[in-house]
């Protein structure tokens, strides 16, 4: 991202609603199921909908 590179949401893209993550406001997305399995940049939003899936 520093570099210039534009990323997608990818958690967001799965739902059919892809969208370029904003370099300045961004989170580490990681998989769901397997939390040591990066996954890509993914938008504030579209990484907090996921807090209340897990105990």
């Amino acid at each position: 991202m520093d570099a210039g590179e534009q990323f997608i949401c990818w958690r967001c893209a799965e739902q059919g609603k892809p969208h370029h993550v904003d370099p300045a406001d961004w989170h580490l997305g990681h998989d769901d199921l397997n939390r040591s399995v990066y996954r890509g940049p993914e938008c504030p939003p579209g990484n907090l909908a996921t807090a209340g899936r897990w105990d």
